[in-house]
């Protein structure tokens, strides 16, 4: 992975480059991502710690996520080793550090509190177990900890919370775990958790934002988002390959071994799936009816997909933001791997060995069309989406640094990269609206500003230009570097 990793930086992480920047200046120390009230920025203060080592580079906003999904693998297989089969472990982690490339490679991405709140979702569980053998008030402290700082982080990981927690209340198993008494040091690390969502109400005027992924449209085809894209991708890499569930889907284009080993990866992955479910579903339905009883716990694991993909059915997150969530994807399918693989050794190693190997090698023979060629546009609509909004825009910044042309505008997906690469050089703000107002100020203040189109979006050029001229008043020319047009005054 580290010699197949292209970099080209996304604006998202480009906007906590910014942020590191300005923590590591002392220009401020930012509770929550610019023109946002949602999602903690522990992501940017990790980044500002490491650039201590490597420096104000890109590689830092890749590091730090890289970092947090280690440690999430080591906890998860902590769990594994505790309460499945220490056998199980070395099928999760190679299923996980092997076939899972694309997966991996387009969620590593500092923009947000998916990696952390994973990896905080992880510890909670661990941590919720751990309850669940032995209580006390540290014990309880830290729990609640996690979670509301896990809340602060990224409201979306409610499910991978919430689910866990509803089958510990309900798990006689250990009387007086969960009693009233018990709830105290609990509160207390839950208020500690979120005290930084506490300290912004009071201290930021403004109404707390639900998160913008947010749509009230059902369609079938969020449905086919959620099963034909977000559970398929975990174990063969087939997110969008096509628009509607058909066989297509499960044969996409490329070499016919590329294929075949997807097929096949795809067809272990959802056995594995479909057998824990169906050996789980008493437990399952005496979740749904809330009865109170002893619960195995490695079922408080296999409650956190089916919850997370229920709320995503029902919040119909966005599609973009479904890209963002497949590694968490990964993570709890490979628990549901580790559980078949224990079901298979309960009854013949062989058999478990069998499975094991089948998913490792199509894993494997399944990531190599991609290795090879990353930016191989059948891997989605939402690839296709990342991968234009990612184009490298170095050159965008020499072109700009060498003119002179340090105040501008342009949209979202190039002002945070062009901010960010040339240390703040460049100051760059939103055609719409702008997450920082400072940097809206300093452009504001410029008698000649630069404009910056993509190719696509202007559909005539040549009427821009009379438009700048006259508004302005002086001569504008226009250049075009890569895919980026540049109106600058001659």
């Amino acid at each position: 992975m580290a010699f197949h990793w292209p970099f080209t930086l996304d604006a998202d992480e480009g906007l906590a480059g910014v942020m590191a920047l300005h923590i590591r200046a002392g220009a401020g120390y930012p509770l929550f991502y610019y023109g946002q009230s949602y999602m903690g920025t522990l992501e940017p203060f990790s980044v500002a710690a490491l650039m201590a080592l490597v420096g104000e580079r890109p590689i830092a906003l890749r590091l730090v996520p890289l970092g947090y999904f280690l440690l999430t693998l080591g906890v998860c297989g902590l769990i594994i080793r505790r309460h499945f089969q220490a056998g199980s472990v070395r099928l999760f982690l190679f299923f996980l550090i092997a076939p899972t490339a694309f997966s991996v490679i387009w969620t590593l991405k500092a923009r947000g509190g998916y990696v952390t709140g994973l990896f905080l979702a992880v510890v909670y569980l661990l941590l919720l177990l751990e309850y669940r053998r032995r209580s006390g008030p540290l014990l309880g402290v830290a729990l609640g900890f996690v979670f509301g700082f896990s809340l602060y982080l990224n409201p979306a990981m409610v499910p991978a919370l919430a689910a866990p927690t509803v089958v510990a209340w309900l798990d006689a198993g250990r009387p007086g775990r969960f009693r009233v008494a018990a709830w105290g040091p609990i509160v207390v690390g839950l208020l500690m958790g979120v005290a930084p969502v506490l300290v912004h109400r009071l201290l930021v005027d403004g109404p707390h934002r639900i998160p913008g992924g947010l749509s009230g449209k059902f369609s079938l085809e969020r449905l086919h988002l959620l099963f034909l894209e977000l559970l398929p991708l975990a174990g063969g890499h087939l997110v969008g390959t096509a628009r509607l569930p058909s066989w297509e889907t499960l044969v996409p284009p490329g070499p016919a071994s590329t294929r075949m080993a997807e097929v096949v990866l795809l067809g272990a992955n959802t056995l594995a799936f479909a057998a824990v479910t169906y050996a789980a579903r008493r437990d399952y339905w005496d979740l749904l009816r809330l009865r109170r009883r002893r619960y195995p716990p490695e079922f408080y694991v296999l409650t956190i997909l089916p919850a997370v993909m229920v709320i995503l059915a029902v919040t119909l997150l966005r599609d973009l933001l479904i890209v963002r969530y497949l590694m968490a994807a990964t993570v709890l399918l490979a628990f549901y791997l580790a559980a078949f693989y224990r079901m298979l050794e309960a009854r013949a190693a062989t058999l478990a060995y069998g499975f094991a190997a089948v998913v490792l090698l199509s894993g494997l023979g399944a990531n190599q069309h991609f290795l090879r060629d990353q930016d191989d546009r059948r891997y989605t609509a939402t690839a296709r989406v990342l991968t234009d909004r990612g184009e490298d825009a170095r050159p965008l910044v020499q072109f700009l640094q060498a003119r002179g042309l340090s105040r501008g505008y342009a949209d979202y997906w190039l002002q945070w990269k062009l901010v960010f690469l040339s240390r703040e050089s460049l100051i760059y703000t939103a055609y719409d609206s702008e997450r920082y107002p400072p940097y809206r100020e300093a452009v504001a203040g410029e008698p000649r500003p630069t404009f910056i189109y993509r190719v696509e979006a202007l559909t005539d050029p040549q009427a821009r230009l009379a438009e700048l001229r006259a508004a302005y008043g002086v001569d504008y020319v226009v250049e075009r570097v890569g895919r980026c047009l540049v109106f600058f005054a001659g």
